[in-house]
């Protein structure tokens, strides 16, 4: 079974804590990042460190977030 998982990214907490409620009752499992700087750090150390498009995805979105958007960002910085 594929877990489900979401990054969330905003500088107010308050916002992040809301949206994390609603993901974890449809039984998500939520990661924050506070600035899009910070989400985006995760995806450049991924992609930069991987030897495959397959690794940089795999690497950001197990890399402290589980995010299929850190996910992503990283498999097109890789050219995956």
């Amino acid at each position: 079974m594929l877990s489900r998982n979401v990054l969330i990214v905003d500088d107010d907490s308050m916002v992040i804590d809301v949206f994390k409620k609603g993901f974890n009752k449809a039984g998500y499992t939520v990661r924050r990042a506070t600035s899009a700087e910070e989400a985006l750090a995760i995806a450049v150390f991924a992609a930069h460190h991987a030897e495959s498009g397959a690794e940089a995805i795999r690497v950001a979105a197990n890399h402290s977030g589980d995010s299929d958007s850190t996910a992503s960002l990283a498999g097109q910085l890789y050219g995956a």
